[in-house]
């Protein structure tokens, strides 16, 4: 398995149902502007704070902490 899919599964009986459904709120709110915005339009542009890296190719952390892993 992918360090990745390791780090789900140790980090899946840290969380309850209720943090599982507030999280999935908390995902609707986001999601609401978002699919208003496409209603009228077809494509929305934004500025990113990092270049772009080549297709396929991923470096890791991107000038962010978080607590996914990097690989």
């Amino acid at each position: 398995m992918t360090e990745f899919a390791c780090f789900f599964i140790e980090m899946g009986p840290r969380f309850t149902t209720h943090d599982y459904k507030c999280a999935e709120g908390r995902v609707a709110e986001f999601k609401a502007p978002l699919d208003d915005a496409f209603e009228i339009c077809d494509l929305i542009l934004s500025p990113v704070g990092f270049p772009a890296f080549p297709n396929m190719t991923f470096l890791g952390n991107i000038t962010v902490d978080s607590s996914y892993p990097a690989h």
